[in-house]
C-alpha cells in the first residue's frame, strides 16, 4: 500500500494535537505556581509579560518596555507556528529525507517536550510556552515523516506518535515538581546543541541537508529577539545570553550552508 495519504493524516494530527495541548482542559492539568522558578522560565515569563504576579525578589521592568516585550512575545508565537512548516512541506513534496540528521530532530522533539513540562506543572500562563507546543508538534511531524520515508510502516509510525503523546500527557499530569524542574536545564542543553549534528552532517556532505532558508531566518530572528528581551527584562542573565547567542550563531551557520550549497 502506498504511504501517500499518511502525510496528510500527520498534518491533521499536528493541528489537532496542537489544539488539544492548548485547550482549557489541558491548562487545568497544571498545579499552582510555586515561588522561585528557574532563571530560564522566569526570563520566558518576563519576555511575554503575561503573568499576573511576579515571584518575590524580582523587579518590574520599565513600564515602556512592557508593550514592546508583549508584542515581541506574540510575534515569536506567530513565528513558531510556521517555523518548521517549510521543511515539512519539502519532505512531503520530495518524499525524501536524504540529508536530514535523525539526531538533530530527536533532540529537538525531546527538548521541546521537556521544556513544556515545568511551566505546565507550575500552572504558568499558556502564552509563556505556547511557542514550544507549536515547535514540538512540528518536530513530531518531521520525526514521523522521517520514519515513514525511511521505510517504516505507517502503522508503526502512527503507533510511535501515539505512544509519545500518551507519555507526554502522563508527564504533564503526574511528574513530581523536583523532576519537572530538572527538565529545564535538560531542555536548555538539548535545544542549544540540537543543530550541531545537522550542521556537521552538512559540512561533510557539502549540502544544506534539506534545511529551509525560511526556517534558518526565523531561528535567527527568534534568538535575536530573546537576546534583546534578556537584556531588557532579565538583567542580562549570562546563561540565557549564552543559550540564545548560541542559537543565533547556529542558525546563521545553517543559513550560510543553505545559501552556499542550495536548498
Amino acid at each position: 500500500m502506498s504511504p501517500r495519504p499518511l502525510p496528510t493524516l500527520l498534518l491533521l494530527l499536528l493541528c489537532a494535537g496542537t489544539g488539544a495541548l492548548t485547550s482549557p482542559l489541558t491548562r487545568r492539568l497544571a498545579v499552582p505556581s510555586p515561588r522561585g522558578p528557574s532563571t530560564l522560565l522566569l526570563a520566558a515569563k518576563e519576555a511575554c509579560q503575561c503573568l499576573e504576579e511576579q515571584p518575590e525578589g524580582t523587579t518590574d521592568p520599565p513600564v515602556e518596555a512592557k508593550p514592546l516585550s508583549r508584542a515581541l512575545g506574540y510575534a515569536m508565537s506567530l513565528g513558531a507556528l510556521g517555523m518548521f512548516v517549510p521543511i515539512i512541506m519539502r519532505i512531503i513534496s520530495t518524499r525524501s529525507v536524504a540529508g536530514f540528521s535523525q539526531i538533530t530532530w530527536g533532540m529537538q522533539i525531546v527538548g521541546y517536550a521537556a521544556f513544556m513540562t515545568y511551566p505546565v506543572r507550575s500552572g504558568y500562563a499558556l502564552s509563556t510556552y505556547v511557542e514550544y507546543i507549536c515547535l514540538m508538534a512540528q518536530s513530531l511531524t518531521i520525526n514521523c515523516l522521517m520514519r515513514l520515508y525511511s521505510g517504516v510502516s505507517p502503522v508503526s509510525v502512527c503507533a510511535g506518535a501515539l505512544a509519545f503523546g500518551v507519555g507526554l500527557v502522563a508527564a504533564l499530569r503526574t511528574m513530581p515538581m523536583p523532576a519537572a524542574k530538572l527538565c529545564v536545564p535538560l531542555a536548555t542543553c538539548l535545544l542549544s546543541t540540537s543543530l550541531l549534528p545537522q550542521i556537521m552532517r552538512n559540512f561533510v556532505t557539502h549540502s544544506s541537508g534539506g534545511w529551509s532558508s525560511i526556517t534558518a531566518i526565523l531561528g535567527v530572528i527568534g534568538n535575536t529577539i530573546r537576546l534583546y528581551t534578556t537584556f531588557q527584562l532579565a538583567n542580562g542573565d549570562r546563561l540565557l545570553l549564552l543559550q540564545f547567542g548560541t542559537g543565533t550563531i547556529l542558525n546563521l551557520t545553517l543559513l550560510g550552508q543553505v545559501l552556499a550549497w542550495g536548498s
